[in-house]
């Protein structure tokens, strides 16, 4: 016998890609498993497909809900789940087909820990529906801390870069998520990152595998590669409501600069590519960005500001304006704070 997983896949107009990544769930060489497809409104033939597969094996599950977003469809899959440990799979995207039995052997081994994460491969799906090989492996020789706890794991993945927040990378035990209430925020786009930081500092214990189980497949129709405005105001709030969650943790002031510096270098980053990017313009991003900023410009800013290891003289300029900073003064400002990060 073993542990069983419950592979949580939110289902969205995939219906060319979605066969994949069910075959590979159905494939595992561990087969103490259930398969939640949650479908989020899809208006293709995603849904039929999923009932197809729910009438020819006892181990689909599927739920059918309006369209409300990935986020919703997970906490949907938390809720359901009947597993020991859930795997978040996104339905353009496989397994390696002993996943589970990696997982299994590796939560056995280090006497179920609340977390365990592993590496994944990225791939480019052309138009013609070639698929080349990997375009880079994401391999990390994890050296954790000897405590394996959280908080300690979350500060070493940041501090030697090799922290990742996509959801799609942690096997979360089942009952800790749900006693913790480590469930996605709604309605939101980008929101990996905030659920990843609350996941790792409230898990008691991390077991990291440098092994690749998951393939990450990138196409025309894939959210990463249509950008959204909303996306650059939901990190926004995500990332102000991630300080705001931290700041009420105990922790050393050295943990605390190193969190807050992960955040306020990632937003920076992203404001940065907004201005770079080909499918909307700079106009539609101020308009996106506006209303968040009119809103927690003070307590946000002055927050990251004191926060953060910035140079002194810099951070008593930004300390000084920063009520009266404008959303173009702000874009200028982070051009120019994207060269310390």
């Amino acid at each position: 016998d073993g542990l069983k997983f419950s592979i949580v896949i939110p289902v969205y107009n995939v219906e060319l890609f979605v066969e994949n990544a069910i075959d590979s769930c159905l494939q595992q060489a561990l087969p103490f498993y259930e398969i939640l497809l949650v479908n989020d409104g899809s208006t293709d033939r995603s849904g039929e497909i999923c009932d197809r597969y729910a009438q020819e094996h006892a181990s689909v599950q599927v739920v059918h809900q309006e369209n409300r977003g990935v986020s919703c469809a997970r906490n949907a899959g938390i809720h359901a789940a009947r597993g020991d440990y859930i795997l978040f799979l996104d339905s353009d995207d496989f397994l390696h087909l002993d996943t589970t039995a990696h997982f299994n052997a590796l939560a056995v081994e280090h006497d179920c820990p609340d977390v365990l994460f592993g590496a994944f491969q990225k791939s480019r799906i052309l138009g013609d529906g070639y698929l080349p090989g990997g375009i880079g492996k994401q391999v990390m020789d994890y050296d954790l801390p000897v405590s394996r706890r959280g908080p300690e794991v979350l500060t070493y993945l940041i501090q030697s870069k090799k922290y990742s927040p996509h959801a799609w990378l942690k096997v979360c035990r089942t009952q800790f998520l749900r006693e913790k209430a480590l469930y996605f925020v709604d309605g939101v786009l980008r929101e990996d990152d905030e659920w990843s930081m609350r996941l790792f500092w409230q898990a008691e214990s991390v077991c990291a595998s440098p092994k690749v189980f998951y393939y990450y497949r990138t196409h025309d129709n894939s959210i990463t590669q249509n950008p959204n405005p909303k996306g650059l105001c939901d990190h926004s709030e995500l990332t102000y409501h991630s300080l705001e969650f931290f700041a009420k943790q105990r922790m050393s002031p050295q943990q605390r600069k190193i969190i807050a510096t992960r955040f306020v270098a990632r937003w920076v980053r992203i404001i940065v590519g907004s201005l770079e990017n080909k499918y909307y313009s700079r106009e539609e991003v101020l308009r996106a960005l506006r209303p968040f900023l009119e809103k927690n410009r003070r307590s946000f800013l002055r927050g990251w500001i004191k926060q953060t290891p910035f140079p002194l003289q810099l951070r008593a300029n930004l300390s000084l304006y920063v009520e009266n900073l404008s959303v173009w003064w702000l874009f200028k400002i982070c051009v120019k704070l994207r060269r310390i990060f």
